[in-house]
């Protein structure tokens, strides 16, 4: 009888368990090209760390927009980028490739623009979680953007 009872409680642990950790890993799904296009995708995250409502000098917030060519153009904060999308469309990987920018003088944005560039070069695909568009690097993701 014991053993039945503590069967049951060490079954229970784990089924908890398993909820919890599927409830915080939420569901990649495969970005049409259809559906980024033309919108301007705001920077949230990066590397895991939200990024508050960081508006520029410019007055304008970093953010990503891709071309119907397959082109994109990004505002990092101060700077801009632009390049294309090379997609793989059997394996699912995404690359940014040709990446050029401006080279003005940075103050305070220096830091997340850095960092969006580096999502960008390093990133190997994108994907839907949620509502937000994510890049990711094998399962890391490196950055989270989302429309208004």
């Amino acid at each position: 009888m014991k053993n039945s009872i503590l069967k049951v409680g060490i079954l229970a642990v784990i089924f908890t368990t398993l909820i919890l950790i599927s409830c915080k890993t939420a569901k990649l799904e495969t970005v049409d090209p259809k559906e980024v296009v033309n919108k301007e995708w705001f920077v949230k995250e990066i590397n895991g760390k939200k990024i508050s409502t960081l508006v520029s000098t410019k007055g304008v917030e970093p953010k990503l927009i891709f071309g119907k060519r397959g082109d994109f153009e990004a505002f990092l904060g101060c700077n801009t980028a632009k390049g294309y999308v090379e997609q793989n469309l059997k394996t699912g990987q995404s690359r940014f490739l040709g990446i050029n920018t401006t080279q003005e003088a940075c103050s305070h944005e220096a830091t997340v623009e850095t960092a969006f560039l580096n999502a960008l070069k390093e990133a190997d695909r994108a994907a839907f979680q949620k509502k937000a568009l994510v890049l990711l690097k094998g399962k890391t993701i490196l950055a989270k953007f989302a429309t208004k």
